[in-house]
């Protein structure tokens, strides 16, 4: 499945919509910002498993590009919105968020397999298609062994988001095989034993930093990245030499680094005043060690700053 070149446009859009797709507890969406009103579902009705309305998802596609251009509707304010070249309709799913699955939720997650086999059967999904299990604790996720064995099967991608207080041997017998890039993430706001003792309570961290271990040995090239979330008060030395030790001890495939949202979106020209000095140290001291380093949410100035 292909985009005609006159089915794009020059102007304000998202690079994301059309090519994700996001199933929330209620229904669909086009995306898994969870700061972000497209997160909410966007495809007309609710959802809780079954078939795929492509008419539906289709039609809500052209209505928020639409608003996009216009600069304004549910997404206005996101940082992904920016000026660009944006295809503008569906092209193919190139990266499905589980955002559906929620820790201690008064209803089970849905099933969300037979949707992806169909999607897959009608070539919805790109050939480097990447799912991820977005929200909750993946390890705890119910469908998790028929999630597995479809993306095994399919050849797809995978990324399962855990504290890794607990290894699990399902995320691992995915991991192992290890012929597309998957991999568990670890999001750490805190990276030595005092300082998440002092935010969580817990005693957790040596455990973490075992399973993280146990994670990244399943594969030759390792099967964990290290996701470092910022908030404005783990920028200090202490854990800027925690951050490095983590990233020295575990076997990762690489390190992504994200700014504490709430703080980011509350005042961002504010929070980066802070972010940005110790984010460039910080990735110039990874990049001694030969760690990759990559970055999400920041725009592309942001970024230009962090790397100069």
């Amino acid at each position: 499945m292909t985009t005609r070149e006159d089915e794009y446009y020059e102007g304000y859009g998202c690079a994301h919509l059309g090519s994700w797709l996001s199933f929330t507890p209620r229904g669909l969406s086009h995306c898994c910002i969870a700061y972000g009103a497209a997160a909410e579902p966007a495809v007309p009705g609710e959802y809780s498993g079954g078939p795929f309305d492509r008419a539906a998802y289709f039609a809500s596609v052209k209505e928020y590009v639409k608003n996009n251009q216009q600069r304004k509707g549910p997404c206005r304010g996101c940082v992904y919105l920016r000026m660009g070249r944006y295809a503008a309709g569906f092209t193919q799913f190139k990266f499905i968020g589980l955002n559906h699955f929620v820790d201690n939720a008064a209803e089970p997650p849905y099933d969300v397999v037979p949707c992806l086999q169909e999607l897959h059967d009608g070539q919805m999904l790109a050939k480097n298609a990447f799912i991820s299990l977005e929200s909750g604790e993946a390890s705890r996720y119910p469908h998790l062994v028929g999630l597995g064995d479809f993306i095994i099967r399919n050849n797809y991608g995978a990324r399962f988001n855990t504290n890794a207080l607990s290894f699990s041997g399902d995320i691992a017998d995915i991991l192992r095989d290890g012929r597309k890039l998957r991999y568990a993430q670890l999001t750490l706001k805190n990276a030595t034993p005092e300082t998440y003792r002092n935010a969580t309570g817990s005693d957790g961290f040596p455990l973490i930093v075992e399973n993280a271990v146990r994670y990244s040995q399943l594969t030759e090239r390792g099967s964990v990245v290290l996701r470092y979330v910022l908030p404005l008060a783990s920028m200090n030395g202490v854990e800027y030499a925690g951050f490095l030790q983590l990233a020295s001890d575990v076997r990762r495939r690489f390190v992504r680094i994200a700014p504490d949202v709430d703080q980011y979106v509350g005042n961002r020209a504010e929070y980066m005043k802070s972010a940005t000095p110790f984010i460039r140290d910080l990735t110039h001291d990874l990049k001694k060690m030969d760690v990759d380093v990559k970055y999400s949410i920041f725009t592309p100035d942001e970024l230009a700053s962090i790397k100069e």
